[in-house]
């Protein structure tokens, strides 16, 4: 097995790199680089792709290229997609990301949470 340690350094500590896909030694998943970049502030070595599902998609959708979401349909059910973007405040969300998904998903996230005092 080879490790590249130049990729980024925290992650080749508990992770390999071949060929720009990230493979987690911890869970053993494959997550594909350009999925990685949109999940730039969390250690991928920690990520579960079941368990953080609603970060993986929120994120893809919202800041991912073709190959991202391509590969998020791949890995996540229709309806998992759908659930997310219906539950997720509509203010969290990129307004033409929101607006392309909403279209592709015909699902509406949710309106926007007030906070009545």
């Amino acid at each position: 097995m080879l490790t590249i340690y130049a990729f980024a350094p925290h992650i080749a500590q508990q992770s390999a790199v071949f060929y720009g896909i990230i493979i987690s030694m911890k869970t053993a998943q494959t997550i594909p680089e350009s999925v990685v970049a949109t999940l730039w502030s969390y250690d991928m070595s920690e990520l579960d792709l079941e368990r953080d599902k609603e970060l993986i998609i929120y994120n893809v959708l919202n800041y991912g290229t073709a190959e991202a979401t391509e590969w998020l349909s791949d890995t996540y059910d229709t309806k998992d997609i759908r659930a997310i973007i219906e539950n997720t405040p509509q203010s969290a969300w990129d307004k033409k990301s929101i607006a392309l998904w909403s279209l592709i998903y015909d699902v509406t996230p949710s309106a926007k949470r007030r906070v009545v005092v």
